[in-house]
């Protein structure tokens, strides 16, 4: 499991907790993208994550994702268009950061996990 699976498994998992406060992507490899926000919200009575990308024209487009395995593989192909992941949750936070040669890591990825559980 790559990092940014396992990123997209723990926001999903604290969407469903209702732990999940937000998702910031910045470090877009696209260079129309400024960031992009996810927050949760519900859609004809069933929760979903809203993937908000903030582009340098001006304008911003969503995507809604369910909170299923559909709902995780979109979320990580969203964060894998981005460098840096801050994941805020009601237990804490989690930040997945990738550097310039393709090397990431999870900073508090772990500690998260046990405080959800």
């Amino acid at each position: 499991m790559t990092l940014y699976r396992e990123l997209a498994a723990l926001a999903l998992f604290a969407a469903r907790e209702r732990a999940l406060k937000k998702i910031v992507f910045t470090g877009a490899r696209d260079s129309d993208v400024l960031r992009a926000v996810g927050t949760c919200l519900q859609i004809g009575g069933s929760p979903h994550i809203q993937v908000e990308r903030f582009y340098t024209d001006g304008k911003a487009r969503h995507e809604n994702l369910p909170l299923s395995d559909e709902g995780e593989v979109r979320l990580f192909e969203v964060a894998s268009q981005f460098s840096r992941i801050n994941l805020l949750t009601t237990a804490g936070d989690a930040e997945l950061r990738q550097s310039k040669k393709g090397e990431a890591v999870l900073l508090g990825g772990d500690k998260l996990k046990r405080k959800l559980a």
